[in-house]
């Protein structure tokens, strides 16, 4: 989820929904780029 400014990411294992605490900011990109490759890298290993 993202308003833009302040990301949330969430995590489906299974039938469980794991809500991340950290809030990311859009000030700190290369933090937010990293967890979508490294969400990308984990689809395509399935």
């Amino acid at each position: 989820m993202k308003t833009g400014h302040v990301w949330k990411f969430l995590k489906l294992e299974k039938n469980e929904v794991f809500i991340d605490v950290e809030n990311y900011y859009i000030k700190d990109s290369r933090k937010i780029i990293r967890i979508l490759v490294e969400m990308i890298r984990s689809v395509k290993s399935l």
